[in-house]
């Protein structure tokens, strides 16, 4: 071989051409099979293309999901509500831009969030306020918004926005001058205009940018004004800005239109970019020139030459400003009182919820004390009731210490209706002796310890005209006595020699007050017998001669069942049916034996 130019050649060695013609004739054999396992391969894709292809849209659709999922996580972005109804309620939007690049760290602050809403009864919007202020950036938010909803797209929003469904979004925003074209910054807009008109109805979303501008200033107020009331006509949704101030007050007098202005601080002369409904902005275009520099003489003079009415509206927008602005943090302020007011009341709602469980675990605990001390009474009646049986007559001593124990019983039953918090007010027991005085929590009585303690750690305490066995657990020891024990007081509970000391016998209640009468009727028959057999009970201890059973005449079932009962009760000395003074055969009389 040679060089381009001939100068130089190249001549191979005879030692390497043989190795270099093999070298050549492999990487020919790699092509050769390289060549071949790709026509195999697009063979096999050919035999399977339909699936292929379905696999690869499969794919993008999953790729895009994916970067849509991604996007919506960075971006703070929520699937909107789809209205049926023509209302557009955006909550906290930002403009996908500033939100990018905020993420990026291109961007000083948060993007301010836009609030606003557009339905049946405000269906223009328009928005005035300074230069430079935020007003296209606004119009922008809610058209590219809109567009991300109708494709199904999650939207940089807070929840509660809402967007309806919009057959098309005409826009006229920015400036299509050219000079190639022949085109003016007036007839850029007139065209966008004139394209609006001819495409709205009353599904769609018309944005307007910088209404009537680029002309005279009345000519092109009353264009806009004339544009506007017929997309109002037709029933679209419209958000526009102008600069014209006719363009406000008529906003401020057509129905179904809003005024709105960017908010503006008056202190730094900069723009808050945050949306104000219901209140007209100024241009403020003195102010933004002097932000940026221009000569003091200059902004001076042309604040000379405003016409006085001008002047004095645009102070009034100045003061309605900042009156706005200080209702909107005192609003703020408000909310923040609330919802520390709201807070707290959850503390407070969870206290008291934490004492009323408290409250029901202490009566839960002490229902379940008096239930124990009424199980206890309950076995002792019955052994006093067996014991009543068994002997032949009972002494007083015994008949006035069971009615005690049914005293006892039933003011436990009566207090275990109504709870009423347990007063502690002794100190805790390890040890009692006879003679004791305690107080028992649970019944909110005192009492003396009758005996030593058990094995069990249990006592016989006697309240009243009854007595019980308690562990010591459930005692108190009265205020006022030693661990120990008063001396006097054991000695007065019991007498020398440790001998238990015979209780005092009451006086026996007056006849008057004994019960001497039980009604059956209506009962089934055996709980009419178990109740008429207690009764009886009843009467016999406390001395009644004779009693009356009321069972009723019907069928004779419960008559002849009180028949059978009690010619077989040893407390019965001999019963007959009631005369006819007395309740007839309705009426059982009892006579009851003796002692």
């Amino acid at each position: 071989g040679h060089s381009g130019s001939g100068a130089s050649v190249f001549v191979e060695p005879r030692e390497v051409a043989e190795g270099n013609s093999e070298l050549m004739e492999r990487g020919l054999d790699e092509a050769r099979e390289v060549e071949r396992i790709l026509r195999e391969l697009s063979a096999r894709a050919q035999r399977d293309h339909v699936a292929i292809e379905a696999n690869f849209e499969a794919l993008a659709r999953l790729d895009a999901a994916e970067a849509v999922a991604s996007w919506a996580r960075e971006a703070g972005a929520m699937l909107p509500e789809l209205s049926e109804d023509r209302t557009l309620t955006l909550r906290g939007a930002r403009h996908p831009i500033l939100v990018a690049r905020h993420l990026r760290g291109e961007l000083e602050g948060t993007p301010v969030p836009l609030d606003l809403s557009l339905d049946a009864d405000t269906r223009l919007l328009l928005v005035t306020g300074p230069n430079m202020g935020g007003k296209t950036v606004a119009m922008k938010t809610v058209g590219l918004l809109s567009l991300l909803a109708m494709a199904g797209l999650p939207v940089p929003a807070a929840a509660g926005t809402t967007i309806p469904f919009f057959d098309r979004i005409v826009c006229d925003i920015g400036d299509e001058q050219s000079i190639q074209n022949d085109v003016s910054t007036f007839l850029s807009h007139v065209r966008r205009v004139a394209e609006a008109l001819g495409a709205a109805t009353d599904q769609s979303l018309v944005l307007l940018d910088e209404l009537g501008s680029g002309t005279d200033p009345v000519e092109g107020a009353a264009l806009g004004q004339a544009v506007l009331e017929e997309l109002l006509r037709r029933g679209a949704l419209v958000l526009a800005t102008t600069h014209h101030g006719s363009l406000k007050t008529f906003a401020h007098d057509a129905g179904g239109v809003r005024n709105a202005s960017m908010a503006f601080d008056e202190g730094t002369l900069r723009p808050l970019f945050r949306l104000v409904i219901g209140v007209p902005g100024g241009s403020r275009a003195i102010q933004v020139a002097e932000r940026f520099g221009m000569d003091a003489g200059v902004l001076s003079r042309a604040k000379a030459l405003l016409p006085e009415g001008e002047r004095d509206l645009n102070r009034l927008l100045e003061e309605l400003g900042r009156l706005r602005e200080e209702a909107v943090a005192e609003r703020r302020r408000l909310v923040e009182t609330q919802a520390a007011l709201k807070q707290r009341e959850g503390e407070l709602k969870s206290a008291r919820d934490r004492l009323e469980a408290e409250r029901k675990e202490r009566k839960q605990a002490e229902l379940a004390a008096r239930r124990e001390l009424l199980r206890q009474l309950e076995h002792q009646i019955d052994d006093y009731r067996k014991k009543l049986r068994s002997e032949k007559k009972a002494t007083p001593e015994t008949l006035q210490e069971a009615r005690g124990l049914a005293k006892e019983l039933s003011a436990a039953l009566d207090t275990e209706t109504e709870f009423a918090a347990p007063v502690d007010r002794g100190t805790r027991v390890s040890t009692v002796q006879v003679g004791d005085p305690v107080y028992l929590p649970s019944l909110q009585a005192e009492g003396v310890v009758l005996t030593n303690p058990d094995k069990d750690a249990r006592v016989r305490v006697k309240i009243g005209a009854a007595t019980t066995v308690l562990p010591i657990a459930q005692l108190r020891r009265l205020n006022g006595v030693s661990d120990k024990g008063d001396t006097a007081t054991k000695k007065a509970g019991r007498p020398a020699g440790g001998a238990r000391e015979s209780s005092p016998v009451p006086v026996l209640p007056d006849r008057d007050d004994v019960k001497t009468e039980v009604d059956v009727r209506g009962f089934e028959a055996d709980d009419a017998v178990r109740m008429v057999e207690r009764f009886l009970e009843d009467a016999s201890m406390t001395g009644a001669p004779a009693v009356r059973i009321i069972h009723g005449k019907g069928r004779g079932v419960l008559r002849e069942q009180m028949k059978r009962f009690l010619a077989r009760n040893s407390l019965v000395k001999e019963f007959r049916l009631g005369e006819i003074g007395e309740g007839g055969t309705g009426v059982t009389i009892v006579t009851l034996a003796d002692g």
